[in-house]
């Protein structure tokens, strides 16, 4: 599942062969009693219903055997051991640097490690193992076997430059908004959905501004990067 579906990726990670990764698969297929794989010709397309949820268990478990090496390398480590932390990019930039320089100074012995992403993927990563907590401004749809727990209110605000039109509008409202081209979250944040949903509640029609910053592209010149 890591590798993409690929069987020699899985096994160059694994340190193995491909015949093996193929044998041990059909063993577990046999052991279960059902498929775990969608198959098409020459290659696995993705999980069946059944596979989708052995990986969930799988990944329990995986989670639980480090979680039992960790409890043990704790108490060896007393305070020391490593945290992980996901979080999007506001967070990490603008409200967690005082929270983290705190932190340290209380617990220097603790590695802190962030991981940036939007709050789907802080969500799975902490779902999966890959991440002890996460720290997002929006919580939809979080897996299952997550808990939400709230810890303080976000307001949205409005930005234009000095001498911008909106600036002289009594009451900001939606259709005033409407009027200039708007910046906002992509469409992976729920902010995003949040603004067109009452954009097309109020059948207003907004234009959004696609930010040059959203592509980056990298290229490679005969000497360096």
């Amino acid at each position: 599942m890591d590798e993409g579906f690929n069987v020699s990726d899985a096994a160059n990670a694994l340190h193995t062969s491909q015949p093996s990764v193929s044998r041990q698969i059909r063993a577990l297929e046999e052991k279960l009693g059902v498929a775990v794989f969608v198959r098409g010709k020459k290659r696995f397309l993705g999980l069946t219903k059944p596979g989708a949820e052995f990986l969930r268990i799988a990944r329990h478990v995986l989670r639980d055997m480090n979680n039992l090496k960790n409890v043990g390398e704790e108490y060896m480590s007393q305070e020391g051991g490593a945290l992980t932390v996901a979080t999007s990019h506001t967070q990490a930039r603008y409200i967690l640097p005082r929270v983290i320089s705190k932190f340290t100074e209380q617990h220097p012995k603790v590695s802190l490690i962030l991981r940036q992403g939007t709050p789907l993927q802080t969500a799975e990563w902490v779902s999966n193992g890959e991440a002890d907590i996460a720290i997002s401004s929006e919580s939809a749809h979080p897996p299952s076997d997550v808990v939400l727990l709230p810890c303080y209110d976000q307001h949205k605000v409005v930005l234009v430059p000095a001498g911008h039109p909106l600036l002289s509008v009594q009451s900001l409202t939606l259709e005033a908004l409407a009027e200039h081209p708007l910046i906002t979250y992509g469409t992976q944040f729920l902010t995003h959905s949040h603004i067109m949903h009452e954009a097309h509640r109020s059948k207003i029609l907004y234009r959004i501004k696609r930010s040059p910053l959203t592509t980056t592209r990298w290229l490679k010149s005969s000497s360096s990067w």
